[in-house]
């Protein structure tokens, strides 16, 4: 049976190491650093031998509607966050999990490790009905609180969610500087515009959905592809959905406010006619709109009300968690589901694992010395091990000598672990 790199790290004659294997853990010193980081023992519910349990994070989570479809799937929520009160009330009562706070006060570097990153960051910088202050909004500067996990976690799959309205917010400026944001830390970036009357629940609601996926797994094309939602399109009238008879066939837009305007104000959504009678919509009727069923809210009515405004339909994050979850399992690229080639491509994500390792052999150094080993090195010899600038004792110009007699396509940080290899095999010999 072939070890993992990790396993063969660990394969030590103890106390006493010798120089060959700490050489070994200086070389491969990023690739362990990653595979310690993926192979954080994964909750009870996943059995050994049972494939990647997905992880996700659900920030600006409201009450929920990604970790509703998402944990159909088995997925698990490593963490979430919600400034509302009653929107963490109500996705602790729903999903047993209780959100923290304000994404401005949390640190990156206390979230465990996970797969995809969901955002329904606020809309009202980029709303219509808002002011259209956008980054110049306090709230439309959550967009790089977002960036900040991006950094610092580089997960494989990311989901935003917006208004429409953001796609031409300052003509197309702020999409166009999103978009370059994530493409700068390798991402393929594409948005979609769904509406929940093409898909199953008639109601008018659109919204804005930018995907983000590592360039090592897809193309723009192949995620253009992977994106197509037709074979979910269906028509449903709002007399069959809600099982009343509606003059009208599909619902306004629900809001967090406005309610009870006139039936013929313009600012009416949920007044109807309903045999012949006015009818106002009820909290079950917006939240089987919106596509929860047996789903409890916490708060007052207004605060109820204000959530269910405010929250994605979960047709939209059905469709999309169904389309991940094929993706995962069909894609052939080497390292989807390998804890070995996961993450950015450069070292922001191993600080956590360096930290552990340079501690592992801090204390194969003690032991060393304890029995009279002085020819071992100091751990912090190799903590230079993924500089650029001298990489196992080679500089860039050598490296890249080395990558072109290799074969291999460009000296980059994402090449390391093909280059680490390499240098094993040379050093070996």
């Amino acid at each position: 049976m072939n070890e993992n790199i990790y396993q063969r790290a660990k394969r030590q004659p103890s106390p006493v190491v010798n120089i060959q294997s700490l050489l070994f853990l200086k070389l491969n010193i990023g690739r362990i650093a990653k595979y310690r980081l993926m192979t954080e023992p994964v909750p009870e519910t996943a059995k050994p031998g049972e494939p990647h349990r997905v992880k996700f994070v659900d920030l600006f989570c409201g009450i929920g509607s990604f970790h509703y479809s998402f944990r159909k799937h088995g997925w698990s929520c490593v963490m979430a966050c919600d400034i509302n009160r009653s929107a963490r009330e109500t996705y602790s009562k729903n999903y047993g999990l209780t959100p923290l706070t304000d994404i401005v006060d949390i640190s990156p570097e206390s979230v465990p490790v996970y797969d995809v990153l969901c955002a329904g960051f606020p809309c009202q910088p980029f709303s219509q009905c808002g002011k259209h202050g956008g980054f110049n909004d306090e709230r439309g500067t959550m967009f790089h609180q977002i960036m900040k996990f991006v950094k610092f976690h580089g997960p494989k799959i990311i989901v935003l969610e917006n208004v429409q309205s953001l796609l031409t917010h300052d003509n197309g400026k702020t999409y166009k500087t999103m978009a370059d944001e994530l493409k700068k830390e390798h991402y393929i970036v594409c948005h979609k515009v769904l509406k929940c009357s093409d898909y199953g629940i008639p109601q008018m609601r659109k919204r804005l959905f930018v995907f983000a996926v590592g360039d090592r797994f897809v193309t723009a094309d192949s995620l253009n592809k992977m994106l197509d939602f037709e074979h979910y399109r269906k028509t449903t009238t709002l007399s069959e959905y809600l099982s009343r008879n509606f003059e009208k066939n599909v619902a306004y837009t629900i809001r967090c406010g406005g309610r009870n305007s006139p039936i013929t104000s313009r600012h009416n959504w949920d007044g109807y006619i309903v045999d012949g009678k006015e009818y106002r919509l009820s909290l079950e009727d917006c939240s089987k709109l919106q596509g929860f069923d047996e789903f409890a809210l916490e708060g007052s009515d207004t605060e109820k009300w204000k959530l269910l405004g405010n929250t994605i339909p979960t047709i939209f994050t059905e469709m999309i968690s169904d389309t991940i979850n094929v993706f995962i399992r069909s894609v052939t690229v080497k390292g989807f589901n390998s804890p070995e080639l996961v993450g950015p491509p450069d070292d922001r994500m191993y600080e956590r694992g360096f930290k552990d390792l340079l501690t592992e052999l801090e204390q194969i150094h003690i032991s060393s010395e304890a029995s009279g080993n002085a020819e071992t090195p100091h751990p912090e010899t190799c903590a230079g091990a993924e500089e650029d600038v001298d990489y196992a004792g080679k500089s860039v110009k050598e490296l890249r000598e080395l990558c072109r007699k290799s074969g291999i396509k460009g000296y980059s940080r994402r090449r390391k672990p093909e280059l680490v290899g390499l240098l094993s095999k040379t050093t070996e010999g």
